[in-house]
């Protein structure tokens, strides 16, 4: 009697190469196909040129510091990717 030999299971809270892929892959077909995506892209374009703007005018006037400007885009990004994930989870 031979005895086959499994490859090691990968622990539970990460993701080897070859899912990572499909699922990347599944997300981004869903979220084109649904809609989403293209409307992010365009929030996310109008929000760039609304920081560039702001940022133009900060330095004329100096109000807003850089490193402040660039946590406050972080954050608006961060809010636009979690206003999406919970309109999908909701299916909305």
């Amino acid at each position: 009697m031979t005895s086959t030999t499994r490859p090691a299971a990968a622990p539970t809270g990460e993701l080897s190469g070859s899912t990572w892929w499909p699922i990347l892959r599944k997300e981004l077909t869903e979220l084109w196909l649904g809609g989403r995506l293209v409307l992010l892209l365009v929030l996310f374009t109008i929000l760039m040129s609304i920081t560039s703007v702001m940022r133009e005018l900060e330095n004329e006037a100096n109000l807003i510091p850089p490193p402040e400007m660039v946590f406050l885009t972080v954050l608006m990004g961060y809010y636009l990717f979690a206003t999406a994930r919970a309109q999908r989870r909701l299916g909305g």
